[in-house]
């Protein structure tokens, strides 16, 4: 289990990297190329689905998504240079500071190990429950299920809101120098 987890925020985190380089190299097209990239993709869905199973419910739902995403472009198109100018600047502001970067990463290894940490936690509870360990009553094991979701999700918050005051900080540091 710790295997696939720590493989999965591995993939997370070079997917992350990926997305940001992608991002940072061609950030004027990229809104365009994200807005193009859904509708064939959209387009894709429903064709292969038409392919492989016509009285199914997945070629319904890629024609959907596809007049959906077509209508999105025609609305949106417009207003891509004012988008892609936002999103030229921030990503200037984060070239000027990549440390705001390095600081998501720890954080995002930190979420990971907490999560695998937290399912420890809550399996070695359910044991304690099960097996007599702990005696509560039903409402009271709940409860207690109940606090810890919300002790994770916190948690997990946290970390999150912890980045985007970082990240803020700096970024408005840098922008009124």
């Amino acid at each position: 289990v710790i295997y696939v987890a720590c493989l999965c925020g591995t993939f997370a985190m070079v997917v992350s990297t990926c997305a940001l380089l992608l991002m940072m190299a061609i950030t004027k097209r990229i809104v365009q190329l994200a807005l193009v990239l859904t509708i064939c993709l959209s387009f894709a869905w429903g064709t292969i689905g038409i392919g492989v199973s016509p009285k199914n419910f997945v070629p319904i739902t890629g024609i959907i998504a596809l007049a959906l995403s077509v209508g999105y472009a025609f609305v949106v198109w417009d207003r891509i240079p004012f988008a892609a100018s936002n999103l030229h600047a921030g990503l200037s502001a984060v070239r000027a500071n990549i440390g705001t970067v390095l600081v998501a990463f720890f954080f995002q290894g930190l979420a990971l190990v907490w999560t695998i940490y937290y399912a420890f936690v809550v399996i070695g509870v359910y044991d304690a429950l099960k097996v007599g360990d702990l005696v509560l009553s039903k409402n009271m094991q709940i409860f207690v299920y109940c606090m810890m979701g919300i002790s994770y999700y916190w948690t997990f918050h946290v970390f999150m809101n912890i980045i985007q005051v970082t990240v803020a900080g700096t970024i408005g540091s840098w922008w009124h120098k």
